[in-house]
């Protein structure tokens, strides 16, 4: 099914349908240094495009994400748009945030993320980076409360890891769960087709890999690109190293590299939702152009192999 140009897919059992491509309201987009106004008409055009499915939480921006979002929400009411944000942190000193599950914090979590996307009910909540042990009897009550109360519509889990996996499997409270699938983790199909065989939805967090693909020459020089990278070499240096066995996505006629990531992950008819982040208007029209464009096979098949 198709919107505006982006396909739709269905969010596994919710009976909901969302588009194939997310916008991620978080990450630089989400920070005080990038104008709210330019944020916000991205984010309206990622809208006018046919992007339904909005990803943020609480611990974007110190709640920035939270608040641009829900300024556009205040004009943009629509029943097809599907707003999911996290439970599960707090922002402690010096702005970084920390987790926390216990059942006041994701409480508290819920009630902030309300008042700042102005809106009564979270369609989706996920819980953000916990690890089995967090979740809970008390954790799993409060959720269903907030079920019950008609403040969260779904549950799911942003996170990783096989303890996780088989935690979350094994409740049936969570709707969906959202973890990094991209070129770099291409083995992860192993477990998405997991998680979908029991009805759940599958929600690919950063498919373009963070371009780590990239050769010297194609290094970013716009100021929200650079941080972007910062973070990478500060958080993530493994997948730049293996980044480099990645380079020939750069030299394929008729693609881009960038494309070439997005697509391979829309490949999966399993994902439900691929979540991107941007601030350029140019970067979000050549994703939202992937949607419904077929990866050649013999690409597919180098990116498996590698």
């Amino acid at each position: 099914m198709e919107s505006n140009g982006v396909r739709r897919r269905r969010l596994g059992s919710t009976g909901l349908e969302v588009s194939e491509l997310g916008f991620g309201c978080s990450g630089f987009w989400a920070r005080p240094s990038f104008p709210a106004t330019e944020a916000v008409t991205l984010l309206e055009r990622a809208i006018d495009a046919g992007i339904t499915f909005l990803d943020t939480g609480p611990s974007y921006g110190a709640g920035e994400g939270e608040r641009r979002l829900g300024r556009v929400l205040r004009t943009r009411r629509r029943d097809d748009l599907v707003v999911a944000t996290k439970g599960g942190t707090l922002i402690g000193r010096f702005g970084r945030p920390y987790l926390d599950f216990t059942p006041a914090t994701v409480r508290q979590n819920v009630e902030g993320s309300l008042r700042r996307l102005g809106v009564n009910e979270i369609t989706l909540l996920q819980l953000h980076g916990p690890q089995a042990a967090d979740i809970t009897d008390d954790l799993l009550d409060c959720l269903t409360d907030l079920q019950t109360s008609g403040t969260v519509r779904f549950v799911g889990v942003n996170g990783w890891g096989a303890d996780l996996l088989d935690k979350v499997l094994s409740i049936d409270l969570f709707e969906t769960m959202m973890f990094d699938y991209n070129y770099l983790a291409a083995g992860r199909a192993r477990e998405i087709d997991r998680v979908v065989r029991t009805g759940r939805a599958v929600i690919a967090g950063t498919p373009l890999g963070q371009r780590h693909f990239r050769t010297m020459a194609s290094l970013p020089r716009r100021r929200a690109d650079l941080w972007y990278l910062g973070r990478a070499v500060t958080n993530n240096r493994d997948a730049i190293r293996r980044g480099r066995s990645f380079r020939f996505l750069d030299r394929y006629d008729g693609w881009t590299g960038p494309e070439i990531a997005l697509a391979y992950v829309l490949e999966n008819p399993d994902v439900s939702t691929a979540v991107f982040g941007t601030t350029s208007g140019a970067h979000l029209s050549a994703n939202v152009a992937v949607s419904g464009r077929s990866l050649p096979a013999e690409i597919v098949a180098r990116i498996d192999a590698v």
